[in-house]
C-alpha cells in the first residue's frame, strides 16, 4: 500500500493539532497529499417549528464560509512548504458519521485523528467519535496522541479472531501498511490484540 492520499480530521476547539502534525511529517516524507477535513455542527441551529428555515440555512453557510476560511489559514503554510493540500468543511452530526461519511467518499489510503481523553462513562458508552471510527473505519486509522512522538514505534490493533464481526480484510490491510511505513519510514511496527 502506497500513502497516496491521507484524510486529517483538525479538530477546531483545540489549538494543537497532532493529527496535522503527523500527516505533515507523513506527506513529506511520501509525498502524499493531505485532505484536511473540519465538521461543523451547532445544535442551536437545528431546524425547528419556531425558526425561519431559510434564516437558519443562512446562519449555518456563514459558518461554513467561516470555518472554510480559517482552514484555509492552516493549509496556506503547509502549501508554501511544497505539500499538496485540499480542504473540505462538513456540516453534520455526530461527529463520526459525518468523518465515516468524508472517508466513503475520497476514499484515503489512511485516516488521521487526534485522540482526546474521555472520562470512564463516555468511554464506557461508547459515544465518543474515537470508539465509533475505531468500530467503523473502512480504512486504517491512525489516533494521533498529545506529547512528543520519537518516529521510532507504532502499533496497529488487530483481531484474529474477528469476535466483534470485523472483516478479516482490514487487519491484512493495517498488516500491509505497517510494512509499508516500515519500509518508507523506519517505524518499527508492534501488534496488538486483547
Amino acid at each position: 500500500m502506497q500513502l497516496q492520499h491521507l484524510l486529517v480530521v483538525i479538530d477546531p476547539r483545540h489549538q494543537a493539532q497532532p493529527a496535522l502534525e503527523r500527516a505533515c511529517w507523513l506527506a513529506g516524507l511520501s509525498g502524499a497529499r493531505l485532505e484536511l477535513l473540519v465538521c461543523e455542527y451547532h445544535g442551536d441551529l437545528r431546524a425547528t417549528l419556531t425558526f425561519d428555515h431559510e434564516a437558519l440555512e443562512a446562519i449555518r453557510e456563514r459558518s461554513l464560509q467561516q470555518r472554510t476560511a480559517w482552514l484555509e489559514d492552516i493549509a496556506t503554510p503547509l502549501r508554501l512548504q511544497g505539500l499538496d493540500v485540499q480542504c473540505h468543511v462538513r456540516w453534520g452530526h455526530p461527529l463520526a458519521e459525518t468523518i465515516l461519511e468524508q472517508v466513503r467518499i475520497s476514499r484515503p489510503d489512511l485516516l488521521l485523528t487526534s485522540a482526546h481523553h474521555h472520562g470512564l462513562l463516555r468511554r464506557l458508552l461508547l459515544n465518543n467519535h474515537c470508539w465509533q471510527l475505531i468500530r467503523h473505519c473502512p480504512v486504517p486509522l491512525w489516533l494521533v496522541g498529545h506529547g512528543s512522538w520519537n518516529a521510532q514505534r507504532m502499533a496497529a490493533a488487530l483481531d484474529p479472531t474477528h469476535s466483534a464481526d470485523k472483516p478479516a480484510a482490514l487487519d491484512h490491510q493495517l498488516i500491509r501498511l505497517c510494512g509499508e511505513l516500515q519500509r518508507q519510514l523506519g517505524l518499527e511496527p508492534h501488534y496488538a490484540h486483547s
